[in-house]
């Protein structure tokens, strides 16, 4: 299913993206690196 068909409108825009590393369960430090994100409008 996608948002029109569960919400019965258009999803509104996109303000943010979050990118993270998260290790809280394991105990353990978390150590991550990103290359360029990219995003295009179709």
């Amino acid at each position: 299913m996608d948002y029109r068909t569960l919400f019965g409108a258009a999803p509104p825009p996109i303000v943010a993206v979050a990118v993270m590393t998260y290790s809280d369960d394991s105990c353990q430090r978390a150590t991550a690196e990103f290359a360029e994100v990219e995003s295009s409008h179709s």
